[in-house]
């Protein structure tokens, strides 16, 4: 009949059944020549604490145990019950991160955007009103433009009725997209754009918790002034034209509340980083240059209006 056997708690060699010392490591166990009541010990292995099987008749299941942890350590891994922190973002929303389109791509899809969304402007109900109100005060008050009542001339500061008359054909362009950006701007009120520049007036100040950048700040300061002067012209700009600015201003702040949209878009493509071979974001930078957008519309309009 074969010998019963047990195994030491200490070191887990196969010991018989009525040994009082472990004859490898010594271990003693009590009188009665049983091992002691089963208890809780814990295995370390780096910085993590793992539970230890109560019974060690499994050695096997010990040592997978701390080799599987040990392993874990030297890999650089962080263990998370069954899970790895690593495991727990999906591959495609990393790639989805990591995605930015090139400048040039942003740009195309930018221009495309601001046609598409002036269109689709036009047939969401929430802005008919407002822009069916601005279409008709754009056909009727470039012929009052010499009047001297108070209203023609607030109607044609709100609405930018001036942007694009007696210019050439690139100048006509720029105000017509002067045009646009203000209704735009009145459109959205509509949907969401107060609250939207808000948060991105609070942002400003208050940041986001991301690096943001002078020299992205001085570039969109740059690029505001200048599409102000592009919608109302260099020659041309004066206290009526000033409405121009604060729209782009307006859609600015939005931009940066929502951090989202073609305009947005455009601002990560030229502020990203090109790290081996993928184009990642940097929502600092992007957050700093619409940033400056914002400040060079308003004081362009704030110089024009005074």
């Amino acid at each position: 009949m074969a010998q019963q056997m047990k195994f030491c708690r200490k070191c887990g060699k196969k010991i018989s059944a009525d040994a009082k010392f472990c004859r490898y490591c010594g271990f003693k166990f009590d009188v009665t020549g049983s091992a002691p009541a089963p208890r809780e010990s814990v295995v370390q292995s780096g910085s993590q604490a793992v539970p230890e099987p109560a019974s060690m008749g499994n050695v096997a299941d010990k040592i997978a145990l701390e080799n599987r942890f040990d392993a874990a350590g030297i890999a650089g891994e962080r263990p998370l019950g069954d899970f790895e922190l690593d495991g727990l973002i999906p591959e495609n929303v990393k790639e989805e991160i990591q995605k930015v389109a090139s400048p040039v791509q942003a740009l195309i899809n930018t221009c495309g955007s601001f046609f598409g969304g002036t269109l689709k402007t036009f047939i969401t109900p929430k802005t008919w009103i407002p822009l069916i109100i601005i279409a008709i005060l754009w056909i009727v008050l470039p012929g009052m433009k010499d009047s001297d009542s108070p209203i023609v001339k607030a109607l044609s500061f709100l609405t930018f009725a001036e942007g694009g008359l007696n210019r050439d054909t690139a100048g006509t362009l720029g105000g017509i997209i002067g045009k646009g950006t203000v209704a735009a701007a009145w459109a959205s009120i509509f949907t969401g754009g107060i609250t939207s520049a808000g948060k991105g007036l609070g942002s400003i100040f208050k940041g986001t918790g991301e690096k943001r950048g002078i020299l992205a700040h001085i570039i969109g300061f740059f690029i505001g002034i200048s599409l102000y002067f592009a919608f109302a012209d260099f020659d041309l700009a004066s206290a009526q034209t000033a409405m121009a600015g604060i729209s782009g201003a307006f859609l600015s702040l939005q931009c940066i509340g929502k951090r989202e949209g073609p305009w947005y878009e455009l601002a990560q493509a030229l502020t990203s980083k090109v790290k081996d071979g993928v184009r990642m974001p940097r929502s600092g930078k992007a957050q700093s240059l619409l940033t400056g957008n914002a400040i060079g519309f308003a004081i362009a309009a704030a110089i024009m209006a005074l």
